[in-house]
């Protein structure tokens, strides 16, 4: 019965996917992009609990961290529009599902804050504009081709300029962050120190 079961599964996930390679594609996108939001965490992170214990210090953590979501952005810029459509489209699916989990009232979830997330609303909707508008991996794909490959290049850094810039400016305050901390760390106990 599990072979069965596993077998509809599989024949479910290859369904928007002709083959194999594009199945790898999309994973190996949504992967990289999902990486992509850590740099900007670490740069908010630095600076909304200053007090907290901090292990090691990074030199250099702003070239670091555009480096990353530099690097994230053109891996999803190249695996093409014919993956990427799909990528965006699960967001909004998923985005849609949390919000209707919101709006049951089943399960407690803390409100979406819009203000301090909406970088990732611009990060989102200018990769796949220009994902569309490129011209990677070729315009038989189903993108208009209007930019070329190594211009694409320079527009995702622009592009990734404005995330680092946008997502740093539009961070919670420190006093809700610390605030939020206390809250969800009351009753709980302090993680155990790692083995060294």
């Amino acid at each position: 019965m599990s072979l069965i079961l596993a077998f509809i599964a599989g024949l479910i996930f290859f369904l928007p996917f002709p083959g194999w390679p594009k199945l790898v594609g999309f994973v190996t996108s949504s992967r990289v992009l999902s990486f992509g939001a850590g740099p900007i965490v670490l740069l908010t992170m630095r600076t909304q609990l200053p007090n907290h214990e901090q292990p090691f210090r990074l030199k250099g953590v702003w070239v670091i961290a555009f480096l990353a979501l530099w690097s994230s952005n053109l891996i999803v810029y190249w695996s093409g529009w014919a993956t990427d459509w799909k990528l965006f489209l699960a967001i909004l699916f998923g985005f849609i599902l949390l919000r209707l989990n919101q709006l049951s009232n089943r399960v407690h979830t803390p409100p979406l804050d819009f203000k301090p997330g909406r970088w990732m609303v611009a990060w989102f909707a200018g990769l796949a504009l220009i994902s569309y508008l490129g011209s990677y991996p070729d315009p038989a794909t189903g993108n208009l081709g209007i930019i070329c490959s190594n211009r694409g290049i320079l527009v995702i850094f622009r592009l990734s300029l404005l995330i680092v810039w946008l997502g740093y400016k539009s961070r919670l305050p420190t006093e809700q962050v610390e605030e939020e901390l206390a809250q969800t760390s009351q009753g709980e106990e302090p993680p155990a120190p790692l083995a060294e």
